[in-house]
């Protein structure tokens, strides 16, 4: 009988925690975003050899950090779990060690004792793991491991991996605001990963160019047309380094499509200002304006608004900046200057404001005075820089 009782209230215990495991599921992993865990315990989690406890404290300190809370105590609880065999795991240790690798001085050092793990762990089969290893060791800002580190940011330049790719590309900015030096280094890199055909690749290496060596125009003229060919596929916020850097790359390396219009800009401002002073005012004339309905059904509306009209002796000259006569001058461009332009035209669709504020003062600063392109998909947008 005792033996019965037993069996029965062993099943009865078995049954509760497989009801309390299928309700903590349900409700998902929201429960870890409370602050009813207490460090004693995180710590038990962290320190435990299964893996399951392991997940919990994890868990537990991601949701701390997206929540804004300050976790590095427990530091040194999470770098002996860099040697954990599950992936799951082992993608939030290297989460959490990216955010606090170079907090202070302590988690430098510890960061340190582990960098065997991270150069292993540089050699694994799952890209994720070798991007944030990657990530990892290039956050400790020690110099004593400039070397390590650019060695691991050499081999990754060459993974199979495009994520993989992307990361070294990214350390390279790193490297180089800890130990400027490196800059001949760096650019041999970078020269590489500016050849990559990947989009991903391509545009975290135009950002690192962009911040480690942004007038080294040498090594971006062999990227040249292949970056205004895939501008449009990049994502939005790397278009608008992008559009920063053909920008700034058209200004140095082709003439002025448009020469003189600063000094014809000035004149005309200053006829206009005298002609003002003396009191050349334009007569008004009335003009008729129609406005077509947008519904077939509609009646079209007229209207009459007056119009100013400058005197003849105040026009401008035939070329000058306010005629329509450099409308021509795309022809005298440089196909490569050509490619940019046309190559940045659709982004004007962009939703983001950047990548259209970076569409227009390439245009407005690179391309002819006047120039106008219509869209099929649009009845009147017209572009005029």
């Amino acid at each position: 009988m005792e033996s019965f009782l037993s069996h029965a209230r062993e099943h009865l215990s078995n049954d509760v925690q497989n009801i309390t495991g299928k309700m903590t599921s349900a409700g998902g992993d929201s429960h870890f975003w409370e602050d009813a865990t207490t460090p004693s315990k995180v710590r038990q989690y962290l320190d435990s050899p299964k893996e399951v406890e392991k997940l919990k404290g994890m868990k537990w300190l991601l949701a701390m950090l997206s929540k804004g809370r300050e976790v590095s105590e427990f530091f040194p609880d999470v770098v002996k779990n860099v040697v954990v065999k599950s992936v799951e795991v082992k993608k939030m240790v290297y989460l959490y060690l990216v955010h606090y690798a170079d907090y202070d001085s302590t988690c430098r050092e510890i960061a340190l004792l582990s960098i065997n793990s991270f150069q292993k762990d540089m050699a694994g089969t799952n890209q994720l793991i070798r991007g944030l290893a990657l990530r990892v060791m290039t956050s400790i800002r020690v110099p004593d491991v400039i070397q390590i580190q650019l060695l691991a940011v050499r081999k990754c330049a060459t993974d199979s991996s495009p994520y993989v790719r992307k990361c070294a590309a990214t350390a390279l900015a790193k490297i180089y605001a800890l130990d400027p030096d490196q800059l001949g280094n760096l650019k041999q890199i970078l020269d590489k990963l500016l050849k990559d055909s990947s989009t991903m690749v391509l545009g975290s290496a135009v950002a690192a160019f962009n911040e480690v060596c942004p007038t080294s125009y040498d090594i971006l003229h062999r990227s040249f047309r292949k970056l205004c060919h895939l501008l449009a596929d990049m994502d939005e916020w790397t278009q608008v380094v992008a559009l920063e850097v053909l920008t700034r790359y058209l200004r140095n390396q082709f003439t002025d499509p448009a020469p003189g219009v600063a000094a014809a800009a000035r004149l005309q401002a200053k006829q206009r200002s005298t002609a003002a002073v003396k009191g050349h005012i334009g007569s008004t004339v009335k003009r008729r304006v129609v406005k077509k309905a947008f519904y077939s059904d509609e009646e079209d509306e007229s209207d009459e608004e007056d119009v100013q009209v400058g005197n003849a002796n105040d026009r401008p000259e035939l070329g000058s900046v306010f005629t329509g006569a450099d409308a021509e001058t795309e022809g005298d461009l440089d196909p490569d200057h050509r490619l940019a332009l046309r190559s940045s035209l659709p982004l004007l669709k962009s939703r983001n404001s950047g990548v259209v504020l970076g569409v227009c003062a390439l245009h407005y600063y690179c391309g002819p005075q006047v120039r106008a392109c219509t869209y099929p998909s649009h009845r009147s947008a017209v572009f005029c820089c």
